[in-house]
């Protein structure tokens, strides 16, 4: 085996299990510290910010988690830019005539089955938003985001 061909086959071992290592396609551990500062997601009752309001803050430990609402918003605003990777999506009950919003109800469990819309980095702004109802918000980091947005 020629030298040239040795550090072709190096390199390419050196590259493979670089790929391998945690992170390394995926948001990294640097990328997870530049976005643990909180997001508050503030909502509303009624379209253009108005009626009853309610917040949600996210921060790193609650990221990941669906949460269901007790009320059904149709407007809301973001307390920061999401970070590249952060998508909040929003869902609501199959049964928004019926559904009651208490808190003891089994509902809840079912408050967040149909997908509403999503929000990415850099299509979204801290401006008032109308969406149309829903009763669950999801802030998830999305490796498959890959920065292109």
């Amino acid at each position: 085996m020629g030298a040239s061909l040795f550090k072709s086959l190096l390199f390419l071992l050196t590259l493979a299990l670089a790929l391998l290592q945690p992170g390394a396609c995926g948001p990294s551990a640097s990328h997870d510290l530049m976005m643990s500062s909180d997001l508050f997601l503030t909502t509303w009752t009624e379209p253009d910010c108005q009626g009853k309001q309610t917040w949600k803050k996210f921060s790193q430990g609650s990221r990941g988690l669906v949460v269901p609402k007790y009320v059904v918003s149709r407007s809301l605003t973001l307390s920061r830019l999401l970070a590249p990777y952060e998508q909040l999506d929003i869902s609501v009950t199959p049964n928004l005539d019926t559904w009651s919003g208490d808190w003891g109800n089994a509902e809840h469990e079912s408050s967040c089955e149909v997908f509403v819309r999503s929000f990415l980095p850099g299509n979204v702004t801290m401006d008032c938003y109308n969406v149309p109802a829903f009763t669950c918000e999801h802030l998830w980091l999305n490796p498959s985001l890959g920065g292109r947005y």
